[in-house]
């Protein structure tokens, strides 16, 4: 996975979860690939109903991690 780190300028006002169109724009990647992500297993999500939702402290430690 590739991101932009400088696109996020204050995690702290970002919501707790985050929707795939949100890690998208964070990973520079569209939302197919995060949801390829998902099913690759290279990410880890929640599906409530319809959408997919993650965890704003995970993926700042993926992030991070790189």
């Amino acid at each position: 996975m590739k991101s932009k780190k400088g696109i996020i300028s204050n995690w702290d006002k970002l919501p707790v979860a985050l929707d795939i169109h949100t890690v998208a724009l964070i990973f520079d990647v569209t939302d197919a690939t995060v949801k390829n992500w998902i099913y690759t297993k290279e990410i880890k999500g929640a599906k409530i109903g319809r959408k997919w939702f993650f965890d704003k402290d995970y993926i700042k430690a993926l992030i991070d991690n790189q």
